[in-house]
């Protein structure tokens, strides 16, 4: 693309949904986000470096010799991760970022652990 359309191309310009589930869903946002120029903050060759730093801490893993029947256990008391880590890094990266701003349409199916329903964010 960029051989193409130059060094500021970027993968929400190509697409007219882009969508994602679970982390899927943080990789769509930061593909979509808008910086103070009106085009995206993060380039698609940012996203794996991002994973590779935050996701020990996004995702900790539990160590120990019952580590794994603490998992299993874990399943049935709510979420595997408590997202606060998560959450500071995404606030920290997109900022106050609505989806009403993404710099294409987005779709993030999630699912809401309290109601035990599934709930999709959008904005088309």
């Amino acid at each position: 693309m960029k051989e193409l359309d130059g060094e500021d191309a970027r993968l929400a310009d190509y697409f007219d949904v882009i969508a994602g589930t679970s982390t899927g869903g943080l990789v769509t946002a930061m593909l979509t986000a808008p910086d103070e120029n009106n085009r995206p903050i993060f380039a698609a060759k940012d996203i794996k470096p991002f994973y590779v730093e935050n996701c020990p801490k996004i995702f900790p893993q539990k160590r120990g010799m019952f580590a794994s029947h603490r998992n299993r256990l874990n399943l049935l008391a709510g979420p595997k991760y408590d997202g606060k880590y998560l959450h500071q890094v995404v606030r920290e990266k997109l900022g106050e970022t609505r989806l009403h701003q993404t710099l294409t349409n987005v779709v993030i199916p999630t699912f809401d652990i309290k109601t035990l329903q599934p709930t999709v964010f959008l904005h088309l």
